[in-house]
């Protein structure tokens, strides 16, 4: 009876570890994924901040061809 009490606190322990094993490369995982996230929004608006400056300076060019 002993023995398997023991054995059964190993298995917990395995158990324990294994869990926090998963979770910690879950948190990895989702930091990494975050940070992806973050870089691409930023280059959506670099892109859409470099659009409208071009926009504008077509519209600059508009206006002196028409002067």
């Amino acid at each position: 009876m002993k023995q398997l009490k023991i054995e059964s606190q190993k298995d917990k322990i395995m158990l324990q570890r294994g869990i926090n094993n998963i979770i910690c490369k879950l948190q990895i995982f989702f930091n990494q994924f975050k940070i992806l996230f973050f870089q691409i929004i930023c280059l959506l608006l670099f892109m859409l901040y470099c659009q409208s400056f071009f926009v504008f300076l077509l519209y600059i060019q508009q206006i002196s061809i028409n002067i």
